[in-house]
């Protein structure tokens, strides 16, 4: 079955043979990128088990491509796809096999995705890539790499889903009627008018009380290379046991971690924590059971406290934080506000905004959940998997948290021209969660 928009068709504009237009926000990924930060998803999926050259291919050509027009398409003057014909696509040209000197090191395939993350990608051709680590931990890691223009982190799910052994069986999307047609218009009508004035307040603050350059916000990033730290993969049984005592959400959770770790690094290079910072959060804004392989995601601004130092503290601040940002609909409405300043504004304008509206930002922070079973690809089972998230213009620092099966990873992207040592952040993550875990085991015996 196609895999293609569903609900979200009104974000297209049908270009009739000249080709499929970009989706608003999908533009908006390709205009507002950087030479220096471009604007490119990495999903790692680690296996566990070998898998070879020739099975990855096959499994690009008769899963990915068949399903996925976009993935045989390129993208003309920012604004179209053209479809191109199978036999046009090159395999050869979007495969390359990487083998790591020492398949153990989780270290060396950090390092490799912190070049991979920022290598350019040739125009002329569909904007993805696959790097096949053929030795890695006793099987093998794919990593997917393609622009933010493609797809989202919760489309993205969707797609590595479709390409496995066993995909979900989606609902088939049907076209809105004229009725559910007006009837959601009038809706995001009256949920912009009613949620603007707390979208406008949150906005004017990050404007008038943006984070200064500093150890953890570099006055120009370096876009060469990035650094890069994953975690091992942590039972999400564990995080929610923790998250349950301490009365908040997974993400409230991996907020906090991250705050804590971002505070031990400001303080090791030699910077303040007295005072929040800013961070971005990407939303996901799907209706749900909503399946949509395209963009669909609004920016929430949250500050995360810098100036407390233990974690159930942080959890408190973040947690009133965010119901203020779910409870007054801030996502939402940016992802319609985005949407209309993509169709109004010109390319340069639109990049302008962006740019100084990200330039207050620390931090970007983004949670993906993945499938809740293990998937298998050309009879190869999933050991866990992660993404990488590219921060916006002018935003050195990206944090994840992305779940697959019974698993969570965290991962911190990093620009080399910011002092953050990703490894040491994310072991701060580790050790953090650890000690909450112990607490917490310590607290039930008590009891």
């Amino acid at each position: 079955m196609s895999y293609e928009s569903t609900s979200s068709a009104e974000d297209v504009v049908s270009l009739g043979a000249a080709g499929r237009a970009l989706t608003r926000l999908g533009r908006s990924t390709l205009v507002t990128e950087t030479s220096t930060n471009p604007s490119i998803v990495v999903c790692i999926v680690v296996l566990e088990t070998a898998i070879s050259l020739p099975e990855v291919h096959d499994l690009l050509r008769e899963r990915l491509l068949r399903q996925h027009p976009r993935y045989r398409s390129v993208v003309e003057q920012q604004a179209t796809w053209l479809e191109l014909p199978m036999k046009d696509i090159s395999l050869e040209r979007h495969v390359t096999v990487h083998p790591l000197a020492d398949p153990e090191s989780q270290q060396e395939l950090n390092d490799f995705l912190g070049y991979y993350s920022v290598a350019p990608m040739p125009p002329d051709q569909p904007l993805w890539d696959v790097a096949l680590i053929p030795q890695f931990r006793g099987g093998s890691a794919l990593v997917l790499r393609q622009h933010h223009c493609i797809s989202d982190g919760r489309g993205g799910k969707v797609i590595v889903d479709s390409i496995s052994d066993s995909p979900s069986r989606w609902a088939a999307g049907r076209p809105p009627t004229v009725l559910q047609w007006l009837t959601r218009r009038l809706q995001a009508i009256l949920l912009v008018l009613l949620s603007s004035p707390f979208v406008l307040f949150v906005s004017l603050q990050a404007l008038l009380f943006a984070d200064r350059p500093g150890p953890l916000k570099p006055a120009a990033l370096d876009g060469r290379r990035r650094k890069v730290g994953v975690s091992r993969p942590i039972p999400i049984a564990q995080a929610k046991a923790i998250s349950k005592s301490l009365g908040c959400t997974l993400n409230d959770l991996g907020l906090a971690l991250f705050t804590a770790a971002l505070r031990e690094q400001s303080l090791a290079l030699g910077g303040p924590a007295t005072a929040p910072i800013w961070a971005g959060i990407p939303v996901d804004v799907r209706i749900a059971d909503e399946v949509y392989t395209g963009n669909k995601f609004g920016f929430a601004a949250c500050r995360l406290p810098l100036h407390l130092s233990d974690v159930p503290s942080m959890v408190k601040y973040i947690h009133a934080k965010m119901d203020f940002v779910k409870h007054h609909h801030v996502a939402q409405v940016m992802y319609f506000i985005s949407r209309a300043a993509s169709f109004v504004f010109p390319a340069r304008l639109l990049k302008a905004i962006l740019s100084y509206g990200s330039n207050g930002v620390s931090v970007v922070v983004t949670n993906v959940a993945g499938s809740g079973r293990q998937m298998s690809f050309k009879g190869h089972p999933s050991s866990h998997i992660f993404i990488l998230v590219p921060p916006p213009p002018t935003v050195g620092v990206g944090c994840s948290i992305t779940s697959h099966r019974d698993r969570m990873v965290f991962a911190m992207v990093v620009d080399v021209a910011c002092g953050v040592d990703p490894v040491s952040a994310v072991q701060c993550v580790e050790d953090r969660l650890a000690a909450l875990a112990t607490v917490g085991t310590k607290e039930a015996a008590a009891r």
